[in-house]
C-alpha cells in the first residue's frame, strides 16, 4: 500500500485530482493551515529530534492517522487540546493495519472508522 498507493498520488497532477481532493504531503508543508513534520526515518516519533519538531510547531491540537507509532505523554502534552487519533476500521474486530483494505476484501459494504 505504502509503496505502491501512495507514489501514485503523489505523482498526480493536481488538476487531475478534482474539487475537494487530497493535498500531497508537500503541499500540506507549503500550506499556511497545517503543521506537517518529517521524521527522523527509523526512530519512533517520540524520538527527542521528532518531538523537538512537533515542539517547534506548537499544535493547539494533534490528528494523528494511519500512524503506526504510540504517542507517549511527553508528546500527547505538547498539544493544549490533546491528540485525536483516527483508526480507519472498527475495533476490535479490525484492528491493526491495512483494516480498511481488509474489511473490503472480506466484503463489508459500510466503513467504520473509530
Amino acid at each position: 500500500w505504502t509503496k505502491s498507493i501512495f507514489p501514485f498520488l503523489e505523482r498526480t497532477p493536481a488538476a487531475n485530482r478534482g474539487p475537494g481532493a487530497y493535498r500531497t504531503w508537500e503541499e500540506l508543508r507549503a500550506s499556511d493551515d497545517v503543521g506537517v513534520i518529517t521524521a527522523v526515518k527509523n526512530k519512533s516519533i517520540n524520538f527527542h529530534a521528532n518531538l523537538a519538531e512537533v515542539r517547534a510547531l506548537a499544535p493547539d491540537l494533534i490528528f494523528s492517522a494511519r500512524f503506526q507509532h504510540i504517542l507517549k505523554e511527553d508528546l500527547i502534552a505538547v498539544a493544549p487540546l490533546g491528540v485525536l487519533n483516527m483508526h480507519p476500521g472498527a475495533l476490535p474486530k479490525y484492528r491493526g493495519l491495512y483494516v480498511d483494505l481488509r474489511a473490503m476484501l472480506q466484503g463489508d459494504v459500510r466503513q467504520t472508522m473509530t
